[in-house]
């Protein structure tokens, strides 16, 4: 809540937008606005009725955010707003929100032209964009920008001495975050020399019934990891053993999804930042028997060969993995009808899992072995079970390499 002004008005939009927004999202933070003692028709903290008199901060915060969710990586990154110099002070003075090597946000409040953004001593090839928190459009800069160097971000497009955001990104990096699945982005875990659970199993359960696993983890360094989970189910309970072994208690609930997700998590003793996250599934046995036609079913609408119909796949971005590494990646369709539709992988891997999520998405996970090594094409396809016409697919080509070995790899819609 912010109450360290006078308020939200009209009159401030401007004012506020330099000082408010991009501190806090830049920081991590989120933003609820205080509306200050303003009498009718405008209204204030008390007695505001109509929304609409703050709509250009609206359509702001709402370009702030599509930007954030377009452009940036924004779960991994950090403030770090010591790598800008030569900024302006007036209203505080520029923010940079980072992941290190990848992208950089520059919000500066006051453009003059001389900021300097550094870059040394990080490797790479970048390109400089420019966002107008004002209209939302993104304009391209220069590119082919050297790293381990001093970047100067020179003149905005238009309106020097207005707030504009430089957006510094890597190009010659494999994994990028795309315009329409930021928040679906591929994650990579570490490869099994570390701290991970074995053997983990993929069980079907019965409502009612009671079940206990022991789960095992182990360390290549010798030493018995640390071991826990995150995301359970309600009535899981958990007991450590400190001996690398995890019980899980259960008694499967009658409000049992399909499907249950649990995140086995272990981690290097006497080093937190060594750890795995593994999924295990757990399935309902009066569902695990249907078809996928028949849960469809249920949603397809009248009418599918209407116009306009067609499922279409969030965009899946270059794909690139080392033998040993863990690949997760949510595939999500949208749907002009609103009714989500049957999600399908073609051509994966034997050891390969594409699972339900209980939301109209799917989760692609695979830990490619030393005889994956070379070029793989996955294909995902959205359709609605009653009319294969309106049909949308993917298809992905995967590179899979030793450890230590430079990836290219690219991504085809049909």
């Amino acid at each position: 809540m912010d109450e360290n002004t006078d308020g939200l008005a009209p009159l401030d939009t401007s004012i506020r937008r330099k000082q408010i927004p991009y501190d806090v999202l830049f920081s991590g933070g989120n933003i609820e606005w205080y509306f200050g003692y303003n009498p009718l028709p405008l209204g204030g903290d008390v007695n505001a009725g109509d929304f609409r008199q703050r709509e250009t901060m609206w359509d702001q915060m709402r370009f702030a955010r599509e930007m954030m969710q377009a452009e940036l990586p924004f779960w991994r990154m950090e403030p770090q707003d010591s790598l800008l110099n030569a900024d302006s002070d007036r209203y505080g003075g520029a923010e940079v929100f980072a992941a290190g090597a990848e992208v950089y946000a520059v919000y500066l409040p006051a453009t003059n032209g001389v900021e300097w953004l550094n870059l040394q001593g990080v490797d790479g090839v970048y390109q400089l964009r420019w966002f107008d928190p004002r209209s939302g459009q993104v304009t391209n800069g220069r590119t082919n920008i050297a790293g381990n160097s001093k970047v100067q971000l020179g003149m905005p497009p238009s309106q020097l001495g207005q707030d504009w955001v430089a957006l510094v990104s890597r190009i010659d990096m494999e994994i990028n975050v795309d315009a329409y699945n930021a928040r679906d982005a591929i994650v990579l875990l570490p490869d099994k020399n570390g701290p991970h659970f074995v053997k983990i199993p993929s069980p079907i359960v019965t409502i009612g019934e009671t079940y206990q696993w022991i789960l095992n983890a182990k360390d290549t360094k010798g030493i018995n990891p640390s071991v826990t989970a995150g995301s359970l189910s309600a009535g899981m309970q958990l007991n450590g053993y400190g001996n690398g072994q995890l019980e899980v208690n259960w008694t499967v609930p009658e409000s049992m999804p399909s499907e249950v997700v649990i995140e086995l998590i272990a981690i290097r003793a006497g080093d937190t930042s060594a750890r795995t996250t593994t999924p295990m599934i757990i399935k309902s046995a009066s569902i695990a028997g249907q078809l996928n036609s028949d849960e469809s079913d249920q949603y397809a609408p009248d009418g599918l060969d209407a116009v306009g119909f067609k499922p279409a796949l969030r965009f899946i971005p270059n794909i690139k993995v080392t033998v040993g590494q863990t690949l997760i990646h949510r595939v999500e369709a949208d749907s002009l009808n609103g009714f989500p539709p049957s999600l399908n992988v073609w051509d994966s891997p034997d050891d390969a899992q594409f699972l339900d999520n209980g939301d109209g998405t799917r989760t692609f996970y695979w830990t490619p072995s030393l005889s994956d090594v070379g070029l793989r094409t996955v294909t995902f396809a959205a359709r609605y079970e009653q009319n294969s016409d309106m049909l949308d697919t993917v298809s992905v080509e995967i590179q899979i390499t030793p450890q230590g070995s430079r990836l290219l790899s690219r991504s085809l819609r049909k």
